[in-house]
């Protein structure tokens, strides 16, 4: 494994919030491409690609909140036994939110 140096980062970051997200997925690509045709993410940026062209690790955005998708890592295991985080998301229509998400697939429950 190859060891990447440490960089420095401001403190608050000039672009984005104080707290981000990072969401663990097995396939990060097929992650955004869902998240941005059911929730209209945009993606931002490919911050990291494995050497098969695959992406390890990105960054998806809405409005004024960033989200970075990743791989499992040596952080850990996929936690496929049960709920690994939670997210609040507010939208200013939840109608056309939901409508959205269903036509793209989404598992709605209440």
């Amino acid at each position: 494994m190859t060891v990447q140096p440490a960089r420095t980062v401001e403190n608050p970051p000039k672009d984005g919030p104080r707290i981000r997200a990072h969401l663990i997925y097995d396939d990060p690509g097929a992650a955004i491409e869902w998240l941005t045709r059911a929730f209209g993410f945009r993606e931002r940026a490919v911050v990291h690609r494995n050497p098969d062209g695959s992406v390890q690790r990105a960054q998806i955005e809405i409005e004024d909140s960033l989200i970075t998708i990743g791989t499992p890592s040596i952080h850990g295991q996929s936690p496929r036994q049960g709920v690994s985080s939670m997210l609040y998301i507010y939208v200013d229509d939840v109608g056309e939110h939901y409508a959205r998400a269903k036509s793209a697939g989404a598992n709605i429950v209440a």
